[in-house]
């Protein structure tokens, strides 16, 4: 997906916070033991990244909350395809795909800004991943990373 990423940076340093949220012990292969909130940091996985947002976004902003429900959709529409009758998607058609996926795009920016400051890692656009998937829809045009747009 590749919001994730953006998460977990974000996470990393609100790490005490999410542990009020995140309770519990998680068991990893070879029996190794890891905190509930630090296997959320860690894995951020999809089950568990609205959640995340949600306590992220008192501190960073509802942006963030806000590019993450569309990532989900988004998350959803790539397995289901868009659906006129909105049973499968949200998304009735391509059009509708496309607007937010240049949403997401153009606030993405802006919310990893917000992310390398919190984390004080060098700056980069996402993952590639997400950026990289969406780039290939025939439907987007996707400057370079580094140039405009």
């Amino acid at each position: 997906m590749g919001v994730e990423a953006l998460l977990a940076a974000l996470a990393l340093k609100e790490k005490e916070t999410l542990r009020t949220a995140f309770v519990g012990v998680r068991k990893l292969r070879g029996g190794k033991r890891l905190s509930e909130a630090d296997w959320v940091v860690a894995f951020m996985p999809s089950t568990r990244v609205r959640q995340a947002a949600q306590i992220l976004a008192r501190k960073y902003g509802d942006a963030v909350l806000m590019y993450t429900d569309t990532a989900l959709n988004l998350h959803e529409c790539q397995y289901n395809g868009p659906d006129k009758e909105g049973i499968f998607s949200r998304y009735p058609d391509d059009e509708a795909t496309k607007e937010d996926i240049e949403r997401l795009l153009r606030g993405w920016r802006n919310e990893e800004a917000v992310a390398v400051a919190a984390s004080k890692r060098p700056a980069r656009l996402c993952d590639g991943g997400l950026r990289n998937s969406l780039c290939r829809l025939p439907t987007l045009r996707c400057a370079p990373v580094g140039e405009g747009g």
